[in-house]
C-alpha cells in the first residue's frame, strides 16, 4: 500500500537503491513481498513515473518575464474545436474562466 511504498522510499531514496529482493532491505513493511515484485514487474513504469513527476529545468519557454506565464484562461475557439473533435461536450463544463478575446 501507500505507508509501505513511502516507507520504502524514505529508507532509499532513489528507486536504483531498494533492493530486488525483499530479503535485501533492512526494513519490514507490510506487504514488502508483493511491494518487491510489484516494482520488479513495473520497473519501466516507475521510471517512467519518476521522469514524468521531475521538475526539467531546461525546458524552452518562449515567455521571458514570470507575468507572461499568468493562466488567462482557456481559449474559447481552439477549446471549443477540441471539445467537438473529441466529442465530448461534457468538458465544457469545466472551464472556469475564459481567456479575454482579442
Amino acid at each position: 500500500g501507500a505507508k509501505s511504498a513511502a516507507a520504502v522510499l524514505t529508507r532509499y531514496p532513489r528507486l536504483e537503491e531498494i533492493p530486488h529482493s525483499v530479503r535485501g532491505w533492512d526494513l519490514s513493511v507490510r506487504g514488502g513481498a508483493m511491494l518487491a515484485q510489484v516494482l520488479r514487474e513495473r520497473w519501466d513504469e516507475a521510471l517512467l513515473f519518476r521522469e514524468l513527476a521531475t521538475l526539467r529545468l531546461d525546458a524552452p519557454l518562449p515567455q521571458e518575464s514570470p507575468a507572461e506565464l499568468e493562466w488567462r484562461g482557456v481559449p474559447r475557439a481552439p477549446f471549443e474545436a477540441m471539445v467537438e473533435r473529441l466529442g465530448a461536450p461534457k468538458l465544457m463544463d469545466r472551464v472556469h474562466r475564459w481567456a479575454a478575446e482579442g
